[in-house]
């Protein structure tokens, strides 16, 4: 033993038995000092917080350093600071500030490169962009459903898609409102659509569309809103004797006759009246025809005005 410690210069004990009981005596002890040396640092680390804290405390009072929160409301303090109070407050902080860049910030604000037309024909993006009345506007601020409305008084606009994209882009898809005739009068010549509004002809190259002449506009509508239109009967009639007559495409109006055409033969010519009693007056027409077909002539008019009265000659 002595030799040993001249050696290797300790005073230690040699630990006794094998090596294997030595291992088993050192992990079984381990957990047990680990756990006793951890609730030495905590208390260590208590009494350390103790003492800085009775430090300032003691410092506070010589000084005479005033609690900011001495006379606070007690919705303001509840508690006590926290981490998590905080932290709101830090967001409460960030969010007021990103609202104040946003309302400043010159990228989210809309000018007309910023507002793009999807699906336009005859429409332009000149005289669709003024109705949409966005611009200088804070993107954040805009509503799709006012802007839409807004554009839906165009007499042109079906439908409207309106999106908004962050920081400051306006997308818009225009369904445009297809006419449906020719509307030829003496003054000039007009677009017609669906609801028989009449409007300013923007294609001129659409020759498909069937042709109304009515000189005298005879046919014109009485509206509330003073806009020229075409009778909506009317040309309800004319549609649906459009679809009798595939190839007719011309016809006339007087408030004598009513709607007026020549068959497709060429060389009878028939006063049709308003669209009332269709089917009686498609029948009238048919037995006239097939009279005339068999008697081996064609007769030159047939009016079908009053379809209990008809005659042809």
């Amino acid at each position: 033993m002595a030799v040993w410690d001249k050696v290797f210069g300790s005073t230690k004990k040699r630990p006794s038995g094998s090596r294997a009981q030595r291992k088993y005596a050192a992990a079984t002890a381990t957990p047990v000092a680990s756990r006793g040396r951890q609730r030495r640092k905590v208390v260590q680390r208590q009494r350390i917080l103790s003492a800085v804290a009775a430090r300032w405390q003691r410092t506070r009072r010589a000084i005479h350093i005033p609690n900011p929160l001495a006379n606070a409301p007690a919705w303001l303090v509840g508690s006590g600071w926290r981490v998590q109070k905080l932290v709101s407050l830090l967001l409460l902080l960030l969010s007021g500030a990103a609202i104040g860049w946003i309302h400043q910030d010159a990228r989210f604000f809309v000018y007309p490169e910023d507002v793009h037309f999807v699906n336009l024909h005859y429409l332009t993006a000149d005289e669709l962009y003024p109705l949409t009345q966005v611009e200088t506007w804070n993107s954040f601020w805009l509503r799709p459903d006012e802007v839409q409305q807004r554009l839906l008084a165009n007499p042109f606009v079906g439908s409207v898609r309106v999106e908004v994209f962050f920081p400051a882009t306006v997308r818009i898809w225009v369904e445009e409102k297809e006419p449906i005739a020719l509307w030829m009068t003496n003054g000039a010549t007009y677009w017609l659509l669906p609801d028989g509004t009449a409007t300013d002809v923007r294609d001129p190259s659409r020759t498909d569309l069937f042709q109304l002449f009515d000189g005298a506009k005879e046919a014109q509508a009485v509206r509330y809103d003073h806009k020229l239109a075409v009778d909506p009967n009317i040309l309800a009639s004319a549609q649906k004797l459009l679809t009798q007559f595939p190839a007719l495409n011309q016809m006339r109006y007087n408030k004598g006759v009513g709607l007026n055409f020549a068959l497709p033969n060429g060389q009878t010519w028939i006063y049709w009246g308003d669209g009332n009693q269709m089917d009686k007056k498609l029948s009238k027409l048919a037995a006239a025809l097939e009279i005339t077909t068999r008697q081996g002539a064609s007769a030159q008019l047939i009016d079908l005005r009053f379809p209990d009265q008809a005659y042809y000659r």
